[in-house]
């Protein structure tokens, strides 16, 4: 165990020193912050103008409140992985000894758009019926469901790493995301 962590630890501080070396590639995290700020923004102010929030909190979630969170989560997802997806591949470019600009991380996540949306698509969709479980559960299908959400961000946390690199769709992606950490730990 204490060498998966020392790996950890290791690939850490090299992460590091990649944006050390190349500080114009935090722009990813941050034109995602904006982005997402922005998309919360387009989402949340209007419905809170028209009073949305006081009807569903005397209402409940309806059908179509499950609809308005996915799209919300589809489109959060599909910003966060993009900028991932150019950071990692840009990166990727910088420990293969290359010089990598904010062009080169843009073109490789364009390049993996499909995949990309396929893959928030996939997050979404988990979410938002972990999401539907978890509010129209008890206290016991609460629990199961945060196990199982916890279990899902474990099992797809080098998605998008595998993405950038690979090339690969996102159900592969998936499963060699869990292949990986299966190997690792």
């Amino acid at each position: 165990m204490f060498d998966t962590l020392g790996t950890s630890w290791s690939l850490i501080k090299s992460s590091a020193k990649v944006l050390q070396a190349d500080r114009e590639l935090l722009i990813f995290p941050i034109l995602s912050s904006i982005a997402v700020l922005m998309l919360s923004a387009v989402f949340f102010v209007p419905m809170l103008l028209v009073g949305y929030f006081n009807n569903m909190a005397s209402n409940g979630l309806q059908l179509a409140d499950y609809l308005i969170l996915f799209l919300f989560y589809l489109l959060q997802y599909l910003i966060i992985f993009f900028n991932n997806t150019a950071l990692v591949g840009a990166a990727m470019i910088r420990i293969r000894g290359g010089d990598p600009t904010v062009k080169d991380g843009i073109k490789i996540a364009y390049d993996r758009f499909v995949s990309i949306f396929f893959y928030a698509l996939i997050a979404a969709t988990v979410g938002i019926l972990l999401s539907f479980i978890k509010n129209k559960g008890n206290t016991l299908a609460r629990i199961v469901v945060s196990l199982v959400g916890f279990v899902w961000n474990v099992a797809t946390f080098l998605v998008v790493p595998v993405l950038a690199v690979e090339d690969v769709g996102p159900v592969e992606a998936i499963k060699r995301s869990v292949a990986y950490l299966k190997k690792t730990w």
